[in-house]
């Protein structure tokens, strides 16, 4: 049972159900094969659930992270739903923040992106109109590669506030750090295992479907580029 970080419960994922919907999805050519994938991936995911839902509930952890949200206490959640499970994944924004700062990156590698990219009724980008009223920060917004609904391809985790204010004031473009999914694995950026792991299968199930039924990768081909064979997160692109 992972953990959902707004509001401090634990839920339940209902791996049967979600495994019987994932299975009717075209991913691989050979039912075998997808079956092989599922079971690895669902068997893993459960392994972090547990470790997730065992750190949460443990004294020592806990007070590790009350000192992590007194520290950086700026997460980011997102949904992603499926007909069988509803679940999260949530980012460490403050730490992102912190570390993209110390690094010098920040603002070197900012890039210009138009304000339509936000507008457009067919932006790949997901985020979210706000209405509270907030100081509007001055750093660039931080954008991430995730996948959702075949569809978004990307998703804003910091700076919703700015693009609604930008939008507001009529401005051409906002500055926007699009981070490598790369630096956010190996500086765990996640909140636990799981989160970590379920944003990399998210990701990698539509990009392997759009090799093996685009690009005509054969469902060998593509099983090699999984993160548990290749060691290294398959995108859509």
């Amino acid at each position: 049972m992972p953990v959902d970080f707004i509001s401090g419960e634990i839920y339940k994922v209902d791996y049967v159900a979600w495994k019987k919907e994932l299975s009717q999805m075209p991913i691989f050519h050979s039912g075998d094969i997808q079956k092989i994938y599922l079971d690895k991936w669902i068997e893993f995911l459960m392994t972090e659930d547990d470790f997730a839902c065992k750190n949460y509930n443990d004294p020592k952890n806990k007070m590790l992270m009350l000192k992590e949200r007194m520290e950086a206490p700026e997460n980011f959640q997102i949904p992603i739903n499926y007909d069988t499970n509803s679940m999260y994944i949530h980012f460490r924004v403050s730490r992102i923040i912190q570390i993209l700062e110390k690094s010098g990156f920040f603002l070197d590698n900012a890039t210009d992106v138009n304000i339509k990219e936000f507008t457009d009724k067919n932006t790949r980008i997901n985020w979210t109109q706000t209405t509270d009223i907030v100081e509007i920060k001055k750093q660039p917004i931080i954008i991430v590669p995730l996948t959702i609904d075949k569809f978004y391809q990307w998703l804003v985790i910091d700076g919703n506030h700015r693009i609604t204010h930008a939008i507001a004031k009529r401005k051409i473009s906002v500055k926007a750090f699009f981070l490598n999914p790369d630096f956010l694995l190996k500086e765990n950026l996640f909140s636990t295992g799981f989160d970590k792991f379920l944003y990399v299968f998210q990701n990698e199930i539509i990009a392997l479907a759009s090799y093996i039924h685009r690009d005509d990768y054969s469902d060998k081909e593509a099983m090699q580029l999984a993160y548990f064979n290749s060691g290294k997160l398959p995108l859509y692109v």
